[in-house]
């Protein structure tokens, strides 16, 4: 099994890090805000690269110096350049991931 986790260590930081970030950073007995936290940085990592041109697989200036596109908008909404985002970016992509993370 660890030789599994070593030839895919990616797919191993993304099963178990919402846990050690609930127990160990967030102390979260509902085991929520860690995964609530990563699917934030998705859809932010998505949002940048979209508003960039920059393809998915690139990891090029991954945070930028100057803060994320959903950084700025919560900051300085008046500044952000939201030219090469489609609407549905937000909608789809940001909305539904935000809605499989609530409690039911």
């Amino acid at each position: 099994m660890f030789c599994e986790f070593v030839r895919h260590p990616q797919d191993y930081l993304h099963t178990w890090l919402p846990a050690l970030l609930d127990t160990h950073i967030f102390v979260d007995p509902a085991c929520i805000l860690g995964s609530v936290v990563l699917e934030l940085g998705y859809a932010e990592t998505l949002v940048l690269r979209v508003a960039r041109g920059q393809d998915r697989s690139d990891p090029r200036d991954l945070p930028p110096q100057d803060g994320s596109v959903l950084y700025k908008l919560l900051t300085d909404p008046d500044n952000v350049n939201l030219e090469k985002i489609p609407p549905d970016l937000f909608m789809v992509k940001i909305l539904t991931r935000a809605v499989l993370l609530l409690p039911f």
